[in-house]
């Protein structure tokens, strides 16, 4: 059996090396981290640890089923030193029933096995990024939890087992700003040794503060059978670069209104089925993965940054998007990357390199695809390449004017009909052919002289002028 003196000798040098590894690679700290970690927990579980005055420990069962309400309480008792303590030993405050505010001081790194398990009226938990290591089940069953704010390196599996009344969650970046990799199947019946999947049916609010990097897989995530959770609102910082898979995947009520401004990945589904509302995906993002925000039903605009070099299957199938607006060339599209989205038209504000007459994608054999003025996204510019514009094309757009490039031959029957701000379409000296109800009998076509298409409007008693 491991001596005493063998225990603490382990547990101080890890406590004088602490220092000498914070400053290092992410890599290095997490492998300090993974090594140290059983070793710190083992050297907990000496009762032999004696609670002293200017201790550099708080031994086991230091305080356990006491009448303290504080951690202040210890100085005024002069049973101990907070300022000269680095470690809660485990069982430390074990069922405290007195404590509704558990505020970790600065000087502590580590908090031992069940060092606070069972102070079931603790009301909040504040985690300094000072702290390097929470042992297994350092907070387990305080039920009566509900804001934690907790350095995200540190919210790891098993350390608040049985709290599942958090309301708010508060991130700050810790000592690497990386959330652990959380699990790989939501069916895994460890979910439960995660603060985020442990509160799913309380946790409402959650904000990540400014240098934390990533959120991982599966963080938020809710199945069919969690009723969705209730989560509703999550602050991003833009020093987030990663959105792991399935992230915040069914959190129906959520709404996040912006992206981070770092954001260069996005995992497939990672906003699957929420109330995302944003307009714009930042510059950096490369690929939109498969569903990543398929089914959002509140997303009714989205802008593609420059950036995006692929949109996958079921990215933004949304049945509520009305307007997708290219700020780049032509990305690589799956074949269902827009599917469901018949309401739908997408807006080029620079060139359309890389489509020709025969991609312009269609979909229900409509047109979904327009160029647009750059600053003026209500001024419809269809393509130069176009030649015909078909039935129903753009049937019900949002548009008040409509350009017809030189080139275009026919206009299709209502292809631009039932548009309820349409004032007028320009209209070029190549049209041989125009539907009669192409457009609406209040549209003011404006079109060249001696044109076919002031003919048209002649023979049709439509309301023209000439437009040279």
């Amino acid at each position: 059996m491991k001596d005493v003196q063998k225990a603490t000798k382990e547990y101080y040098e890890y406590i004088s090396n602490l220092d000498s590894f914070i400053d290092g690679s992410l890599e290095t700290i997490l492998q300090e981290f993974n090594k140290i970690g059983k070793s710190i927990d083992d050297a907990h579980n000496w009762q032999s640890y004696i609670v002293w005055i200017n201790s550099r420990y708080c031994g086991y069962n230091g305080w356990a089923n006491s009448n303290i309400t504080s951690m202040e309480d210890l100085a005024d008792r002069n049973e101990c030193c907070l300022a000269d303590i680095t470690s809660f030993g485990k069982n430390a405050f074990k069922n405290c029933k007195g404590l509704q505010a558990i505020n970790i001081p600065q000087n502590i790194r580590v908090v031992g096995p069940m060092a606070f398990a069972d102070c079931t009226n603790a009301v909040s938990l504040a985690i300094p990024d000072t702290v390097c290591y929470l042992s297994d089940f350092a907070f387990s069953n305080c039920s009566g939890l509900r804001q934690l704010s907790i350095p995200v390196d540190l919210s790891r599996y098993g350390v608040f087992i049985d709290c599942p009344n958090v309301q708010s969650i508060f991130y700050s970046a810790g000592h690497t700003g990386m959330m652990p990799p959380r699990i790989t199947s939501i069916g895994n019946l460890y979910a439960n040794g995660f603060i985020e999947y442990n509160a799913r049916y309380s946790l409402s609010s959650v904000i990540f503060g400014e240098g934390v990097l990533n959120i991982s897989e599966y963080a938020f995530c809710r199945v069919e059978s969690d009723t969705y959770g209730v989560l509703t609102s999550v602050t991003l910082p833009d020093t987030i670069t990663s959105i792991g898979q399935c992230a915040f995947q069914n959190n129906t009520n959520l709404n996040i209104n912006g992206m981070p401004k770092a954001l260069s990945s996005l995992g497939k589904n990672s906003f699957y089925n929420t109330g995302i509302s944003f307009t714009q995906l930042p510059d950096g993002v490369t690929t939109v993965p498969s569903n990543c925000f398929g089914y959002c039903r509140q997303l009714t605009q989205i802008v593609i940054p420059s950036s995006v070099e692929t949109i996958q299957d079921g990215a933004f199938s949304c049945s509520g998007l009305m307007k997708i607006i290219f700020l780049g060339a032509k990305p690589a599209l799956n074949s269902t990357a827009l599917s469901y989205i018949p309401q739908a038209i997408a807006y080029y504000t620079s060139t359309l390199d890389g489509w020709n007459q025969g991609t312009l994608p269609t979909y229900n054999n409509r047109v979904i695809w327009i160029a647009a003025d750059a600053e003026e996204y209500n001024r419809f510019i269809l393509p130069d390449m176009l030649t015909a514009v078909g039935e129903e094309a753009f049937c019900g757009i949002a548009a008040q004017e409509v350009v017809l490039r030189e080139g275009v031959l026919s206009v299709g029957s209502r292809a631009f009909a039932d548009c309820p701000y349409l004032l007028r379409a320009v209209l070029p000296s190549s049209l041989t052919s125009i539907a009669e109800d192409a457009f609406d009998r209040n549209v003011l076509l404006l079109v060249p002289s001696d044109s076919w298409a002031e003919t048209f409007a002649k023979d049709n008693d439509r309301m023209y002028m000439l437009s040279n």
